[in-house]
Order: C-alpha cells, then structure tokens, then sequence
C-alpha cells in the first residue's frame, strides 16, 4: 500500500493484461491498437493498448520498472490535493490522447506503452529539471 494509486492500478493492470497473454485467456491480437477494430465496435482497444507490455520475459520486466519510476515520479510531483489529482489526471487523459493522436500520424504504432511512458517522463523532467 505504500505505492501511490495511479501507479498502483496501472501496475496491476498491466500485470493483468500480461498474464493473460502469457497463459493464453487473451490474445495481444485482442488489445492492440487497430483503428479498423476501433470502428468496427471495438472500442476497448483505445484504452487496452497503454497497458500492454507483452507477456513475462526481460522487456516486461524493464517495462513494469519504467511504469513504477515514471507515473510514481509524476504522482509524487502532484501531491495529495485535489486540484492537483485533477491536474494529473489531465496530464495522462492528455498525453494519452496525444500518444494517440501521434500513432494515427505515424501510422506505425499499435503498443502505445512506450510513447505513453516516455512522454510522461519527458512531461516529469520539464517539471522538475534538477532531478
């Protein structure tokens, strides 16, 4: 419990999702990004596609660690009040859809982990640039 919320959820999401693919109840085919799926009804490919690593290996292991120091990094920057939560949680709604966004235009990307990850430690470096 000493991990903050947001961190916690998006941890145990992703934890989630990768034992799935790891033991077969979901295939990642189901969770990526694929804008064809998205119009055809699909639309929990928009929010699935943040929380996919892939199954157990070494890169799930780098990732899990990169969530935990990143969005840990931002929570503790925002603090405990509740103009700052919902500042947070506009930041990740909008670095989320700018991630998005880029993935349409790049037309390249259908695992928004990573752009989703590093634009929230780029956002945490501009912050606090000492660190």
């Amino acid at each position: 419990m000493k991990i903050k919320p947001v961190t916690r959820y998006f941890l145990a999401i992703t934890l989630f999702f990768s034992f799935c693919m790891t033991y077969g109840v979901i295939g990642g085919d189901k969770l990526i990004l694929d804008w064809d799926g998205v119009f055809h009804g699909q639309i929990w490919r928009l929010l699935t596609t943040f929380f996919v690593i892939g199954p157990f290996s070494m890169p799930f292991l780098f990732g899990m660690m990169m969530i935990y120091y990143s969005i840990s990094s931002i929570e503790e920057y925002f603090g405990e009040e509740v103009q700052k939560k919902a500042d947070l949680g506009t930041l990740l709604i909008f670095n989320g859809l700018m991630s998005l966004l880029y993935a349409t235009l790049a037309n390249d990307y259908m695992v928004m982990h990573s752009p989703f990850i590093f634009s929230l430690i780029y956002v945490w470096s501009k912050f606090v640039p000492d660190q």
